[in-house]
């Protein structure tokens, strides 16, 4: 299909009726397809980049399963026990990142 054919709908076609894969390859479909017709829009091939309006399935959220403190201190307890300095490492890991938790 030429550029200046293209619609947002002919854009958005293949995400709503989910034939263009799963969500993922559509959401990477969706990144180069938008990023190359804003390249085409910055030489002055087309007069608008309709993948801009189009929207690309949502990323789904995961669900979180951080380590309970009794698993982090077993860590820690595993990691000394190994090597004190690997338990060091650890600790040190542990901490620099539960401060820059702190600040973010």
């Amino acid at each position: 299909m030429a550029a200046d054919r293209l619609t947002t709908q002919r854009s958005q076609t293949p995400f709503a009726s989910g034939n263009g894969g799963g969500a993922a390859t559509i959401r990477q479909i969706h990144a180069i397809l938008r990023a190359s017709l804003n390249q085409a829009e910055r030489w002055g091939l087309i007069q608008r980049n309709m993948a801009k309006l189009a929207s690309a399935p949502a990323q789904p959220q995961r669900e979180q399963h951080p380590p309970s403190i009794s698993d982090v201190r077993a860590l820690m307890t595993s990691a000394t026990t190994l090597d004190p300095l690997f338990g060091l490492f650890i600790r040190v890991m542990v901490a620099t990142l539960r401060s820059a938790q702190m600040f973010a």
